[in-house]
Parts: structure tokens; C-alpha cells; sequence
């Protein structure tokens, strides 16, 4: 089962059905994908834009910090928020919204 299949089922959908919601995991899987050094280069990307401590948090031990659509915006770039969000059917501002979530 890979990564995508996996993250889909916790929300009961698989990646194609359901709009919103799972295509915007399926096209954040597929951006992180992208990214010169996958993960880690998403890591490093959020550490440039000064929200290091915020991803550190999530692939860590412990509470998991929030973190604003605004942020979000400011760490990924308009042009990122825009693909991601066309690629789900969305406007940027919910893709961001729903990615803060």
C-alpha cells in the first residue's frame, strides 16, 4: 500500500473520490514529492521561511504546533498554493485553510 493509499483511508476515501479534502492530500503528497530532496527539503524550506520549529514539531515526539493558512502561504509561495489549489478544485485561501488544519 503506498504512502497516498494510506493517508486516503484514514479519511475514508480513496484519492480519486471526494474532491476537496483528499485531492488536496494527493496533490500536497505529490508537491512534497516533487521537492528537490523530498521531505527533507520541504523541512529545510519551512526552516528558511522562519516555521522550523512548527514542521520540527510535527515530525517529532510530542504536541504537534498549529500553524496559520497565512504562514503556510508565506512558507510553500503563491505559485505552490495556487498549483495545490487548482489541482483540488479549490480556491488558495481554502487549500491553506484546510492545509493549517
Amino acid at each position: 500500500m503506498s504512502l497516498l493509499d494510506t493517508i486516503s483511508s484514514l479519511f475514508g476515501k480513496s484519492p480519486n473520490e471526494g474532491g476537496g479534502q483528499s485531492a488536496l492530500i494527493a496533490a500536497i503528497l505529490e508537491h512534497v514529492n516533487e521537492q528537490p530532496g523530498g521531505l527533507n527539503g520541504l523541512i529545510r524550506q519551512f526552516h528558511e521561511k522562519g516555521a522550523g520549529e512548527i514542521i520540527e514539531s510535527w515530525v517529532s515526539n510530542g504536541e504537534n504546533q498549529t500553524i496559520s493558512p497565512t504562514t503556510l502561504h508565506d512558507v510553500l509561495g503563491s505559485e505552490a498554493v495556487s498549483n495545490l489549489a487548482a489541482k483540488a478544485g479549490l480556491q488558495p485561501n481554502e487549500a491553506t485553510g484546510l492545509l493549517a488544519q
